[in-house]
């Protein structure tokens, strides 16, 4: 339902600042890799879009299941 859905973006936001929230950006293209123990960066996920390139730990995406199956089913 959506009362569910608000409170689980609610609660998975609770902790979030307004700088970890990208809105109006397109995703071009998300890259997950491996670090090797010696190595750093700033996050193990690397996640371009159309204005800039970010590093995370963690991306949500908000895609719906019925455009993944459209788009990228093999």
């Amino acid at each position: 339902s959506r009362n569910g859905y608000l409170k689980f973006i609610d609660y998975m936001s609770a902790n979030l600042t307004s700088n970890q929230v990208k809105l109006n950006e397109i995703v071009k293209h998300i890259d997950y890799f491996q670090l090797k123990s010696s190595q750093t960066r700033r996050g193990k996920i690397k996640i371009e879009t159309n204005k800039k390139i970010y590093y995370a730990d963690f991306v949500v995406s908000t895609m719906s299941l019925g455009y993944l199956k459209e788009n990228y089913l093999n």
